[in-house]
C-alpha cells in the first residue's frame, strides 16, 4: 500500500532502460542504457522495489510463436516468470504486442494487405492475452494487455498506395472487429485479461483513426457492444491527450465518466496543442496536432502542472470510489539524461501531486 486511501502502484516499463533514439529535436543520438532486458528488469528492482514494469512481446519477452522477430536482447517467458518469483524481477503491469519495428508492419499489422503479417498478428496479440493471463493468476502481474495501433492507426499508409484503399470507416471496422475476436477467444480461453487501448493522435491529426478521446470512447463502447461485456478500456497516455488539445484532467473526466478508466494510466507532460477534432468523423476543424515529446511528469509549466494535479484528483475520487488501485506507468526519457534519473524525477512529481492532492 502507498500509506494513502488508495492504493498506488507505480510502473517502470522496460524499454525505459534500453539504448535508444532519442527525440529528433535533441539530434536523433542513440542514448545509452540497459541492451539485455533481463539485466534492465534486474536494475529496475534494485532501484525501485515496489515498481512493477510493462514489456512488448518480442523487443523485450521472447514470442515463442514468432521467435523469428526476437530481439536477442529479450528474455524467455519462463526467465521472467522465475526472475519474479525469485524476487529479483518487478512484477509485470501489461503486456504489448507490438505493430511496429517488425519487418513489414509498415503498412499496418492489424490492417495490412500482407496475410501471414495479419495472421502473425493475430498470434502475437493472443500470446501476449495468454502470458498476461498467466502472470496475473500467479500474483506475478496485473493483468493487463495494451493495445497501441502504430502503422494501423494512420490513414497516410492505407490510402492510394494500397491495391485496395481502405476508406477511415472500412479501417475503423477491421480494428474493431479484430479486437471482438481477439478478446472473446480469449474469454472463451478461460483467460480474464483487460485490453487497453492507448490511442494517439498522428501529426497531422486527420490522418489518425482514433485521433481524440471521443473517438477512443467511441471505439470502445463499439468493441463492448459487440462483445455483450467490457473487454477494453482506455489507456490515457497524458501527452497524448494534450497533443489532441484536450487537457489531462478533461480526458480523464471523459473516460471516467464513460466508465472506461481502468486504473491504469501513463503519465508523462507535453505541450497543450490548440487543435479541434470532430470526434464523430476524426476530421480536424481547426489547428494541428502538437508535438508527443514524452516529457517526464508535470513538465511544462504551472499550467501543465495544475492540469495534472486535476486529473491525479480525479483519479483518487475514482479509486477511493471503486476501491480500485491506480497504477501509474511513465514514459522514456526524449533527450539523453540517465534513465534512472529521469524514471525518478517523472515519479517523484506525481508522488507529490498525490501529496498535493491529499493535503
Amino acid at each position: 500500500m502507498s500509506g494513502i486511501e488508495v492504493d498506488v502502484i507505480r510502473s517502470c516499463p522496460g524499454w525505459i532502460w534500453g539504448p535508444r533514439t532519442s527525440h529528433f529535436k535533441f539530434g536523433g543520438d542513440v542514448l545509452a542504457g540497459l541492451p539485455k532486458v533481463a539485466d534492465r528488469l534486474l536494475d529496475i528492482h534494485k532501484g525501485f522495489p515496489n515498481d512493477c514494469t510493462s514489456l512488448h512481446i518480442c523487443h523485450e519477452l521472447m514470442s515463442e510463436l514468432h521467435p523469428e522477430c526476437n530481439s536477442p536482447n529479450a528474455v524467455k517467458f519462463e526467465v521472467l516468470c522465475g526472475g519474479i518469483e525469485k524476487g529479483v524481477y518487478p512484477q509485470v503491469a501489461a503486456l504489448t504486442a507490438p505493430a511496429f519495428a517488425l519487418d513489414g508492419v509498415e503498412g499496418g499489422a492489424i490492417l495490412s494487405e500482407d496475410l501471414k503479417i495479419r495472421e502473425r498478428t493475430w498470434y502475437l496479440h493472443r500470446e501476449a492475452m495468454r502470458w498476461a493471463n498467466e502472470l496475473q493468476s500467479q500474483d506475478q502481474g496485473l493483468g493487463f494487455v495494451i493495445c497501441w495501433p502504430a502503422f494501423d492507426s494512420e490513414r497516410l499508409y492505407h490510402g492510394p498506395k494500397r491495391q485496395q484503399p481502405l476508406s477511415r470507416q472500412q479501417a475503423w471496422d477491421m480494428l474493431r472487429d479484430f479486437w471482438v475476436k481477439c478478446i472473446s477467444e480469449s474469454r472463451d480461453c478461460g483467460e480474464n485479461v483487460l485490453v487497453l487501448l492507448e490511442w494517439k493522435p498522428a501529426v497531422p491529426g486527420d490522418q489518425d483513426y482514433i485521433n481524440s478521446i471521443g473517438r477512443a470512447i467511441r471505439f470502445c463502447q463499439e468493441v463492448n457492444a459487440e462483445l455483450g461485456f467490457v473487454g477494453m478500456m482506455i489507456n490515457n497516455e497524458s501527452a497524448h491527450l494534450l497533443i489532441g488539445g484536450t487537457t489531462v484532467a478533461e480526458g480523464t473526466r471523459q473516460t471516467i465518466e464513460a466508465g472506461l478508466f481502468p486504473g491504469f494510466v501513463h503519465v508523462n507532460s507535453a505541450e497543450l496543442a490548440i487543435i479541434e477534432i470532430n470526434d464523430d468523423t476524426g476530421d480536424v476543424l481547426r489547428g494541428a496536432p502538437g508535438d508527443d515529446k514524452d516529457w517526464y511528469v508535470g513538465a511544462g509549466g504551472d499550467e501543465r502542472w495544475d492540469d495534472q494535479v486535476a486529473a491525479v484528483k480525479l483519479m483518487l475520487d475514482w479509486a477511493k470510489e471503486t476501491g480500485q488501485p491506480i497504477i501509474a506507468e511513465h514514459d522514456i526519457d526524449p533527450s539523453g539524461d540517465d534513465p534512472r534519473d529521469y524514471y525518478a524525477r517523472s515519479r517523484a512529481n506525481f508522488d507529490q501531486m498525490l501529496a498535493q492532492v491529499l493535503s
